[in-house]
Formats: C-alpha cells, structure tokens, sequence
C-alpha cells in the first residue's frame, strides 16, 4: 500500500499488526493486496456519500422558501 493513502491510526495499527505476524512473503503480499482494495473500496463509498450528500443539499438550496420576506 501507498504510504501516503494512510489517513488513519486503524490502518497504521493493521500494517503495524501485518508486519508483526510470521508470513509467508506471498500470503503478506495477498494481505496487503486485500488492505489495498479495502481502503479504494472504502474511498470510493465515502466519495459515493459525500456526493450524493452535496446533490442533496443543492436540491434543498433550490426549492427551499425564502427565509425573510421581500420589503
């Protein structure tokens, strides 16, 4: 994995944890291959819900009524 993908202690901790455990070079290499695709799948459901969540709010922008009236 990138080191500069790693955002949080969790993922730290699993590499850390990953690296402590006696493997195989070909089981670790699948290891970080299935951390890998965790952490692009996760990226892409957190981009999934923050767009959906800014479509949301725009839509909410446009049909909201006026706050204060018009002197």
């Amino acid at each position: 994995m990138k080191p500069y993908l790693n955002r949080t202690k969790s993922e730290s901790t699993l590499e850390a944890r990953l690296r402590e455990i006696n493997l195989p070079p070909y089981e670790r290499l699948s290891a970080q291959a299935h951390l890998a695709r965790a952490e692009a799948l996760s990226d892409v459901i957190v981009g999934t819900v923050r767009g959906i969540r800014s479509l949301v709010r725009a839509a909410g922008n446009l049909f909201a009524w006026p706050k204060h009236r018009a002197s």
